[in-house]
This record gives structure tokens, sequence and C-alpha cells, in this order.
């Protein structure tokens, strides 16, 4: 189910006319428009709106500020981040809620059930992040900083990832840690102590990116997200988690195309026949480093035991459980090496917020 709203869909200039709105609701199926002013939120007109207004006989070139509502429902970024946020608090009729910054500029406009999956409890929401590697590839750098601690944009890989995941409503972050794992603790607790619980997950060997599961046996959760800890993503989070909850997968696996660039010509030989294909790409389906489980999973696993996912993987496709294949158009770039890093620095200077930007495709 897609919840995501294209701004040019949801959004009209203070100065345009009620038929500009009508072809606006008609075109995007939704039942509110939101009215702005050089981009700033000034009012909002809902179905109910249009109905009464053309019921009071106004023209369809009536000004849309003479018949919008002037104080229309809106969500402040930071209220997202920093704040539990629960159904209750939100009225009956409210569809599709405007996100906005510091100057009440519309960033995002989103489906209440995208903030709220399922209507589901937000306690139930649990996500693992990967942060126990020793990022040996990007060394000199991982010395004296562990790869999620890496900043892209003045901010540590990983608080990206933890705002994401607050953002969709995740309420049980649990974070598994082995290399320089005081500094990761430390620089965490440092901003998010006061705004979500965080739990460690100290592992007393090296585990693997999958091992680490076993510690986490008696949660609660029946569904739990894993997100490896140098990923820089604008992926979103609800709808890979309603493709999860859809097809009722045991695995769920978060996939991205990978271009293979071989720099020789390649020989072909069919029978007698030989073929030279001058230096082919080959594009291959491969792991993002984020999954989707379900408990059942844990079965798999021995405690204390070291397994990286693809070996798990492989254990649950022999033990014919249910795996399923998700295909985002979000991107996902991982932060392995030097070069990736570099690519990573682009990457944020084309999205100067990551998390922000990710919500005006």
């Amino acid at each position: 189910m897609k919840t995501k709203t294209k701004l040019q869909d949801a959004t009209i200039e203070y100065n345009k006319s009620m038929k500009d709105v009508i072809e606006i609701l008609n075109k995007s199926g939704k039942k509110i428009v939101f009215v702005t002013k050089n981009k700033k939120l000034i009012g909002s007109i809902s179905d109910g709106d249009l109905r009464r207004s053309i019921l009071k006989d106004k023209f369809l070139e009536t000004n849309v500020t003479n018949f919008m509502n002037k104080q229309p429902f809106y969500l402040r970024e930071k209220n997202i981040l920093h704040k539990k946020l629960s159904i209750k608090n939100f009225k009956k009729k409210i569809t599709s809620i405007p996100i906005v910054n510091a100057k009440k500029q519309i960033l995002n406009i989103i489906d209440k059930d995208e903030l709220f999956l399922n209507n589901s409890n937000l306690k139930d929401k649990s996500a693992l992040i990967l942060a126990g590697g020793f990022g040996e590839r990007l060394l000199p750098i991982t010395i004296s900083t562990p790869k999620p601690l890496i900043t892209i944009n003045r901010k540590p890989i990983i608080f990206n990832i933890i705002d994401s995941l607050i953002f969709y409503g995740y309420r049980n972050i649990y974070i598994s840690v082995y290399y320089l794992e005081k500094k990761i603790r430390d620089k965490i607790d440092n901003n998010y102590k006061d705004k979500i619980k965080i739990s460690y997950l100290k592992e007393k060997k090296m585990l693997g990116t999958a091992g680490c599961l076993s510690l986490l046996k008696n949660i609660k959760s029946q569904n739990l997200l894993i997100i490896n800890g140098d990923i820089l993503t604008n992926l979103n989070l609800n709808d890979f988690e309603n493709y999860h909850l859809k097809n009722k997968n045991n695995l769920s696996l978060c996939c991205k195309n990978f271009k293979v660039q071989v720099p020789f010509g390649v020989i072909e030989k069919k029978k007698n026949k030989i073929k030279i294909i001058e230096k082919p790409s080959y594009n291959k389906l491969t792991l993002s480093g984020i999954y989707y489980l379900n408990k059942k999973v844990f079965k798999f696993l021995k405690s204390n035991t070291k397994i990286d996912m693809p070996e798990l993987i492989n254990i649950m496709s022999i033990k014919n459980q249910k795996i399923g294949l998700y295909y985002p158009y979000e991107i996902i770039h991982d932060i392995g090496t030097h070069e990736q890093l570099k690519s990573a620095y682009n990457i944020a200077k084309s999205y100067s917020n990551l998390f922000k930007k990710k919500k005006n495709k």
C-alpha cells in the first residue's frame, strides 16, 4: 500500500481558484489539499470544505483563500523525531498530515497510517542496528572512529538511521556493539537519551550479522527490522514493513541492483562458434543490508554462535521458509570502502537532509 504523497499532488498556491482545487483532488484521489504562499502552509481545503462552498453558491473562479481552513492541522518535523505519537492524538477525519519545518514550509505530506502502520501499537515496533564491525576496509579512519560514527553531512551515519526509525514509529531500538563500543554508546546516549529508549546488545565475541539476533530471543515484538549501521538511506520503512506483513514472510530481504562491469572482452563459446562481447556489464540482485524477519527465524540460531545473514538465508531456504524479495526505488548506499564513503559525501550534497528529502519524491 503506497502512503506517500507528492507535494505537487496535494498543495496549491494561494492565488489559485476553486476549479484548480477540484482538479488537484480529482487527480490525486485525496480528500484534502493544502494551501501555500511562498511554500509556507497557510491553510487547507478538504472535500467537505469544497462541497460546503458549492452549496453556498461559490463560483469556480473563487479564490482558495475565501473558503480554506485557516488553521490546518500539521506536525513539525522536530515533534515527530522527539515525541511519542499516539493515534488518539489525531482527529478521526484527518487523513493526510503536512510535515513542516521551523519556517512552516511543507517538507512532506504523509497519510496518517504512514505514522502508524495498520494502526498498530507503536510499542511493538522494534528495530536492530548492527554496529559491531571493525570497518577494516575504511582504515585508517576506523582506527579511532567506529564506522557508524563517521560523519556524513555533519551527522554520524547511525544518527540518520536512528532518526528514520523514530520517524516511522519504532520505539524499541536495539544496537549490537563490539568494536569501540564505548564510543558508540557515549555518542548516541548524549544525543538520544532524553528522546527514546535505546538498548545495547554487547557481543562478547564477534557473532556476525545474524548471530547477534540470538541475544534478542526474548523480544516481545513478533517482527523485527534489521539494518546495518553503515547505511545511508531514505528508504520508506513503512512500505517495507507493509510488504513483509502483507506477504506473511518469515524473512524479507530488501534488495538492490548492482552493476558489474567487466573491463575486458568476454569470450562466449557455443559449440564451434566463438563470440566476443566487449567489456559487458551485468546487473546482479544483491543484499542491501536491510531485513525484516518474524520471530520464527530465531529457532535457526544457536546462542553465542557466529553466523552471517547470507548463511542464515541459505539455511532458511533449505528449510522451505518463506522468504520475500523487496525492490525499493529509494537510495540505499553502503559505506564500506573509501570509494563508497566518497560517494556518500556526494549523495549528501544532493540531499542536504537525507531523512527529510526522502519524502519529496
